[in-house]
């Protein structure tokens, strides 16, 4: 008798929530992806792929280069005044790591994932994409949700991806709990997110339109370069992206300096009736002539207010047929450029963990073994990105070296590892017992 696919329902069609439902179908499991926004509102700026999530996506059948990525081939640092503090040749990242990392459109990545998830294919079951799906209640035991219309949808399976709003795990929190084995974020160690003192503005530039900008000079030249500009409480990030188009700029700074509000609702872009273009340009005043010229040339509406959030390290992601992934598990802060590669681990995890042939009585203790497999790992990038964010003290050369020493020894452990090879190996050693 041929196996029987899961019934799988995926809630949020994030990159890492359509990363998961990808490799799901191609195991051959029967899947659902359910995204509460409106479809064509898919918003964001750039991403980085990096080595460890670049392989990750060829293996889902993607080439991020065909649609446009830029690989990243030179990490460089400024100080504030435009001073150049060191630079790393990338061209060889793909010998020490197997694969180099990208520089990705997120509108780009998105829509290949979307197209590759719900592309006709007679060897795969097909799968749904569902937008404007309100979700007001869940059962993780039961992997059912309820939605503001009235009607619900059950599975064998249920992935929360739906980002750091955590639509799931808000719902959860109102649930009985004495009767659960484990327990998801909401409940574990009041382990919520939490402001970091940072947010950023973000936003892309026309490259084209600073080449021959006599005041920007020879800072935008470089094709895939990935840039940091320090100061001592915010810095800026300029990398180029989509074919070396576009060039794409955060610029971090602590929120008191943006006037965002204390909410703990407020999650995600902000863009209001203030100008936050005028915002920007005053709290980088100070900063090298070459990169306020580059600022100067942001288009007004274009230019968005991030506020970074953090989170303790919850000790569950799972509850009964519920695993958690991305953001939805642990919100990263952005210093090392591990959030999106953090959440298509978790998917790659998933994906092998839950093979075609896994039987529907099986699901609960497979969450589990995914939970244990990527807790410690996810845990320390985690930690590491935010010891990368901490401010600079003024004149303290030292600090900065040590820093930048510190994330040259993890990147052979950050960027070299295939989750998914671990998670396969982690489930054969479960399976032999």
């Amino acid at each position: 008798m041929a196996p029987q696919p899961l019934e799988v329902l995926v809630i949020g069609a994030g990159i890492g929530g359509l990363s998961c439902a990808l490799g799901l179908r191609k195991n051959g499991h029967h899947v659902k992806v359910y995204e509460r926004s409106d479809p064509g509102t898919e918003l964001g700026a750039a991403v980085i792929l990096a080595p460890n999530a670049h392989g990750l996506i060829k293996r889902l059948g993607i080439d991020a280069e065909k649609d446009g990525a830029v690989p990243r081939h030179e990490h460089t640092e400024y100080t504030a005044s435009g001073v150049l503090l060191d630079r790393v040749d990338l061209n060889h990242a793909a010998d020490l790591w197997e694969h180099r990392g990208v520089l990705c459109h997120r509108a780009a990545i998105h829509h290949t994932l979307k197209h590759a998830l719900l592309l006709p294919n007679d060897a795969e079951p097909a799968a749904e994409l569902h937008y404007s799906s309100n979700i007001i209640d869940v059962d993780p035991e039961a992997a059912k949700v309820l939605f503001a219309d009235g009607t619900s949808r059950k599975a064998d399976l249920l992935i929360g991806a739906d980002g750091i709003k955590v639509t799931l795990t808000r719902f959860l929190s109102q649930r009985r709990t004495d009767t659960w084995e484990s327990m998801t974020r909401a409940q574990v160690n009041d382990s919520k997110p939490f402001p970091s003192g940072k947010s950023a503005y973000r936003f892309l530039v026309d490259r084209q339109k600073t080449l021959n900008n006599e005041i920007i000079g020879d800072i935008t030249e470089r094709t895939g370069e990935f840039s940091i500009w320090y100061g001592q409480d915010r810095r800026i990030w300029m990398y180029t992206t989509q074919r070396n188009e576009l060039l794409n700029l955060v610029c971090m700074h602590p929120d008191v300096l943006s006037e965002v509000k204390n909410s703990q609702e407020q999650f995600g872009d902000s863009n209001d009736d203030r100008d936050h273009k005028r915002h920007m340009l005053e709290i980088f005043k100070d900063f090298d002539k070459r990169i306020l010229e580059l600022l100067r040339l942001a288009e007004p509406s274009s230019v968005r207010l991030w506020r970074l959030w953090d989170m303790d390290p919850p000790s569950h992601r799972c509850s009964g047929r519920l695993g958690l992934i991305g953001d939805a598990a642990l919100p990263f802060l952005p210093h090392i450029g591990q959030g999106a590669a953090c959440a298509i681990e978790d998917a790659a995890s998933i994906t092998a963990i839950f093979p075609n042939g896994t039987g529907r009585q099986e699901v609960p203790a497979r969450l589990r073994l995914y939970e244990e497999t990527r807790k410690g790992r996810s845990d320390e990038i985690h930690s590491f990105s935010r010891s990368l964010g901490s401010d600079l003290e003024a004149g303290n050369e030292d600090a900065r070296v040590n820093r930048a020493l510190m994330a040259k020894k993890y990147f052979p452990y950050i960027f070299g590892h295939d989750e998914y090879a671990h998670s396969a190996e982690r489930l054969s050693c479960w399976l032999r017992g």
